[in-house]
């Protein structure tokens, strides 16, 4: 179906645009050169990323292949909508990257962080990674619902499946996860309910549309933790 595989044309290509902006921000040192454009190179291109699978799941329930109920109700997916959410609603400070994260809370100071990532599947092993504050996911599922309509106990199902229901704001300040394990996740469900109605042309669409139908899913409860160490970015 035409809509559907335009969706999902936009979302492979996001996701070229996500990993190019990380690459460019770290392996090519812009960082260090222009930190302001290396994050916002970054966020712009997770939040197009974001807006693809919520455009990809509108087109999906419009052919009536798949059900809201369905998609809110699978925790994978529904994570993904909550990210997408916050951040087209301005709520938790749009669920920054680290970078940001630093930016905005301690752009003069040295600080460390922990990067909070998950048991690798040999097939996943070849990627990058773009952490996401904790903080500002805990600060997103203790809102009212009536601000956010995510529901008090989709609420907790959601911080148990991001492993985050024991942390604390003040433990999350400094803790950051793998937001590519969320989205493989949720791409690899969405895949599973609509991946027979896409037809992919571009290498990207090719390339994805085979990744989310073999990569197996991670486990986010299980928590490797890395020290990162940010100077001063101004």
């Amino acid at each position: 179906m035409k809509d559907i595989s335009d969706c999902f044309e936009d979302l492979s290509h996001a996701l070229r645009v996500l990993q190019e902006a990380d690459h460019k921000a770290h392996t090519q040192k812009l960082i260090l050169l222009d930190v302001r454009e290396a994050v916002w190179n970054i966020e712009t291109a997770y939040a197009a990323t974001l807006n693809s699978v919520h455009s990809l799941c509108d087109a999906a329930i419009g052919a009536r292949i798949v059900s809201n109920y369905v998609l809110y109700n699978t925790v994978e997916i529904s994570a993904l909508l909550a990210l997408r959410n916050a951040r087209h609603h301005n709520h938790a400070r749009k669920i920054r990257t680290i970078y940001r994260f630093h930016l905005d809370d301690s752009p003069e100071s040295t600080m460390t962080y922990d990067l909070i990532n998950y048991p690798v599947h040999p097939e996943n092993s070849e990627g990058f990674e773009v952490y996401i504050s904790a903080y500002d996911l805990l600060e997103l599922l203790n809102l009212p619902e009536a601000k956010t309509r995510i529901r008090v106990a989709k609420s907790l199902e959601l911080k148990i499946y991001l492993g985050i229901s024991t942390f604390s704001p003040e433990i999350a300040r400094r803790q950051f996860l793998n937001f590519i394990s969320i989205l493989i996740n949720g791409c690899v469900e969405i895949h599973k309910l609509i991946g027979a109605h896409i037809t992919p042309t571009s290498v990207e669409a090719k390339l994805f549309h085979f990744l989310f139908d073999n990569m197996p899913k991670t486990d986010l409860k299980t928590h490797l933790h890395q020290e990162l160490i940010l100077p001063p970015l101004k």
